[in-house]
């Protein structure tokens, strides 16, 4: 072999390896953290399966080192759910042929922050996004799950707008809007936030006493929203009186309209039924707070058209005030595409050459 032929052999060598290296990109999407559910609504006796779009996962408790794993939940012998599978010694068992999952067969990562269950296929963070004030014993906790008939694109859409609350809700329009944006240099995430006030109206007020002067409330109520792309947002109200409620929201997308809300509430509102307390917090007593969640997946299920191609070219035509930074979420999700199957494909294609270091797999 001339010196030809074994640069020529060598070069295509190299072009092989470097196609295989660059045939497949792990989309950003199977690097964020995915909240699974609230520990509390998890049984760790049994398996506990989810979806990311297309993608059907599993996860099971090793009690004896107190960690969990999450796998593709169709069993690699013959395609079954796992759904029914038993836990034993900290192993998957499936319960048709008795093929068993360890630690070695997870796929991907699966940790519990803030008392929730998350999974990443390999996450950029070494910890998902955090609810302000968790830890603050000052501040009560209430968690809510929702199933919302709509996008994510619409669900973070629907939340940062300001506008929202003077048609839907107020009749009073916001002033002192502020936009922030900025680009998280660690882990490239985009990150949107938008602060603005409206008067705090007695009318707002869900309960009238004749005794209470409610004009000395007639002040601003301050609110902040900040979005995290593409599966966190969260809100704080700042009452007049300064007390203050955290809304904290993490989307998982269930299907292409389907959306699931993990909610924590977080306030610091003085609970005590006072006079002087009861205008400030009814706002943020329990009761409220799931009537004020119900009322977001109730506009969004049925006001909301489907995630169509039509709808693309339709919408933005008509624009308000204070929207601007609503492009700005637009834009992000100029880069987001569904977990369909073919990605979902791809996805393990990528996982099984990773572990298994294949250079045959075409992806």
């Amino acid at each position: 072999m001339n010196i030809f032929n074994a640069y020529m052999m060598n070069s295509i060598f190299l072009l092989h390896l470097i196609g295989n290296a660059i045939s497949f990109t792990l989309p950003q999407i199977f690097k964020e953290w995915h909240c699974i559910n609230f520990v509390k609504n998890i049984d760790t006796s049994k398996p506990y399966p989810f979806q990311i779009g297309e993608l059907p996962l599993i996860s099971w408790y090793d009690n004896k080192y107190n960690k969990t794993y999450t796998t593709v939940n169709i069993c690699s012998h013959m395609g079954a759910k796992l759904d029914n599978s038993k836990i034993t010694n900290g192993c998957l068992v499936c319960p048709y042929h008795g093929i068993q999952y360890t630690e070695d067969k997870a796929f991907g990562e699966t940790i519990t922050y803030q008392d929730k269950l998350w999974w990443s296929y390999e996450p950029n963070m070494s910890n998902p996004p955090a609810t302000p004030f968790y830890n603050n014993k000052d501040y009560t906790t209430t968690n809510i799950c929702l199933d919302v008939d709509a996008n994510i694109m619409d669900c973070a859409l629907n939340i940062m707008d300001v506008n929202h609350k003077q048609y839907f809700n107020m009749l009073i329009p916001p002033n002192k809007i502020k936009k922030f944006k900025y680009l998280n240099k660690n882990n490239n995430k985009e990150v949107l936030g938008i602060s603005f006030r409206q008067k705090a109206l007695a009318n707002n007020v869900k309960e009238y006493d004749d005794d209470i002067d409610y004009n000395k409330y007639n002040d601003y109520n301050k609110y902040y929203n900040m979005y995290k792309f593409p599966y966190n947002i969260w809100t704080r109200t700042r009452l007049a009186n300064k007390q203050q409620s955290i809304m904290n929201i993490d989307f998982r997308q269930i299907g292409v309209d389907k959306t699931r809300w993990f909610i924590t509430m977080k306030n610091n509102c003085d609970t005590r039924d006072t006079r002087d307390t009861r205008v400030a917090n009814n706002i943020f007593v329990k009761p409220f707070m799931y009537y004020y969640a119900n009322q977001y997946k109730e506009l969004l299920s049925n006001n909301q058209a489907l995630h169509t191609d039509l709808k693309k070219l339709v919408i933005r035509q008509e624009v308000l005030a204070n929207e601007n930074h609503l492009d700005d979420i637009y834009n992000m999700f100029e880069k987001y595409r569904y977990p369909d199957n073919n990605m979902v494909c791809n996805l393990y294609k990528y996982h099984k050459k990773k572990i298994n270091n294949y250079d045959n797999i075409e992806l």
